[in-house]
C-alpha cells in the first residue's frame, strides 16, 4: 500500500529529521501530540502497513481522526523541509528574500524591500533562476507605481526591457 506521508517521512534525511524534531519543539508543540505519535511510529516502519498504525493505536481517541492527523503531520512535515532548505539553497534563498520582499512591501516599507529585491535579482541572475527574476521585476513596478517615483516611466521601460532579455 502506499502512503505519500510513509514516503516523506522515509526520504528525510538525518538532517532534516533532527530538524523536524527541533522544529516541533521551537513552535510550542506538546511533546505528546497526535501527529508526533504517528510521525515515531512511521519513521520506524520498514513497510508502511496502516493496519499496525491502527492497531498500535487503537486506544487512543485520536485514531478516529486518524486521516487529518496525518494530513496535520504532512504540513508540517512540509513546513520544516521548508524552513531548513530555505537557507540551504539557492532557490530557498531566493524564496525566502521573495516573501520577504512581499512582507515589507505589504506593510509599506518599500525603500527596505527595493534594497532587498536588488540583491535577490543579483543572486537570481547568478543562478539563471529567471522565473525569479520575473517575479521580482514585476515587485519593483509595484513598488514603483505605488509610489510615483520620479522618473519612474523611464525606470518602468527598463524593467520592461530587463523582462524581454530574462525571456529571450
Amino acid at each position: 500500500m502506499e502512503d505519500h506521508l510513509f514516503d516523506l517521512i522515509k526520504s528525510l534525511s538525518s538532517r532534516e529529521k533532527s530538524y523536524f524534531r527541533r522544529y516541533s519543539k521551537i513552535h510550542g508543540d506538546n511533546p505528546d501530540s497526535n501527529y508526533l505519535h504517528i510521525y515515531n511510529f512511521m519513521e520506524k516502519q520498514k513497510e508502511y502497513d496502516e493496519s499496525k498504525l491502527k492497531s498500535h493505536f487503537k486506544s487512543k481517541p485520536f485514531i478516529q481522526y486518524l486521516s487529518s492527523e496525518k494530513n496535520y503531520l504532512f504540513e508540517h512535515l512540509l513546513n520544516s523541509l521548508m524552513n531548513y532548505h530555505l537557507n540551504t539553497t539557492v532557490r530557498g534563498k531566493l524564496a525566502r528574500s521573495v516573501l520577504h520582499v512581499d512582507i515589507l512591501m505589504q506593510r509599506g516599507f518599500e525603500k527596505k524591500a527595493l534594497k532587498i529585491l536588488k540583491q535577490a535579482k543579483k543572486l537570481a541572475y547568478r543562478y539563471e533562476e529567471f522565473t525569479t527574476i520575473q517575479l521580482l521585476i514585476r515587485f519593483e513596478e509595484e513598488i514603483l507605481f505605488s509610489h510615483g517615483v520620479i522618473n519612474f516611466v523611464n525606470r518602468l521601460n527598463e524593467l520592461e526591457k530587463e523582462r524581454e532579455d530574462c525571456i529571450a
